[in-house]
This record gives structure tokens, sequence and C-alpha cells, in this order.
């Protein structure tokens, strides 16, 4: 099924895209990443749900240039005080691949 979705969203190019967990196993699930390559790929799960943002390479691999990663809930969880710091230290991760 998740093979097909990528599928659909390759042949849709920029009307579709999807949605792939950075804690997923995207192997365990049948995902090619190089498929992912080609259509925007929105990625939740990095930081307070367990991804780490230095690990989306070897999560994502060829597929990594199409990756929207979203750190929301642990920059969010900085707090007020800490919240340019968290987006500070994530963009530095991205910025890193």
């Amino acid at each position: 099924m998740a093979q097909r979705m990528v599928e659909h969203a390759r042949s849709t190019r920029g009307v579709a895209g999807v949605v792939v967990g950075a804690t997923v196993d995207l192997a365990a699930v049948g995902v090619d990443p190089s498929v992912l390559a080609e259509v925007p790929v929105l990625a939740p799960g990095f930081g307070a749900q367990g991804a780490s943002l230095a690990g989306a390479p070897a999560t994502f691999r060829a597929a990594l240039g199409a990756i929207l990663p979203n750190v929301s809930r642990s920059v969010l969880g900085a707090g007020p005080d800490g919240l340019a710091a968290a987006i500070d230290v994530a963009a530095r991760d991205v910025a890193s691949w």
C-alpha cells in the first residue's frame, strides 16, 4: 500500500506528496527511499517522537532532498525562552544534510 501511494504521488508531481514518519522503517513497509526522492515528503517524528535530524540521512538516503522535517513539538517544548535556540539547533542539523 505504501509503495502504491508513493507511485501515485510521483504520477501527480506537484499535486500530491506523501507523509512518511521519520521513525518508520521504510524497508519494513515496502517503500524504496529512492522513489521518495521524486515527491514532496512531510516527515513528522523528529525530536519529541524519537527520530533525530542527524539520523535522517540514514533513514531517507536518496530522498533526503525531498524531506520536509517536522520538529514542531520538540521546538515548542523548549518553551518561550528556549524556542529560538531550539529552532537554531534544528536548522543547523538540517543544514548539515
